[in-house]
């Protein structure tokens, strides 16, 4: 991680959904107002739930 850089920011890089995070962000930024940016916001947390769940199934082999 950069010395910079924001923790939250590294978080989402490292979680691979950033591109759907920069989508997110750059439709907000555009409409001024989240409820324009719906399929995005799915698009994001789609992609953050299955890093979440890649990463409990990884330490659920580990374990064994």
């Amino acid at each position: 991680m950069d010395e910079d850089e924001d923790p939250f920011d590294a978080r989402i890089r490292r979680s691979g959904c950033a591109k759907f995070h920069f989508a997110l962000q750059d439709c907000v930024d555009q409409h001024k107002d989240f409820r324009a940016c719906q399929q995005h916001m799915k698009d994001f947390k789609l992609c953050m739930d299955s890093n979440k769940r890649g990463k409990q199934e990884s330490a659920t082999k580990d374990a064994k």
